[in-house]
């Protein structure tokens, strides 16, 4: 699997704010030329830790918003 995205390191503080902008940025402008459907998968409870049902529910309202 390619890497879609890569912004700061191990100890960069990224809020929600420049979350839904960069994955705006990569949804948009990347990804939506080529996707007439996406796949989002809820992560499980195991994911809790990584911020992974935050970054699902904004990418699911950035793809609605689009459509």
């Amino acid at each position: 699997m390619a890497m879609c995205l890569a912004y700061g390191n191990q100890n960069t503080v990224i809020t929600t704010e420049k979350k839904r902008e960069l994955l705006h940025d990569l949804l948009l402008d990347q990804l939506s030329e080529t996707a007439g459907k996406i796949l989002v998968v809820p992560p499980d409870i195991t994911r809790l830790p990584s911020n992974a049902g935050e970054l699902t529910k904004i990418l699911y309202q950035i793809w609605l918003e689009a459509k």
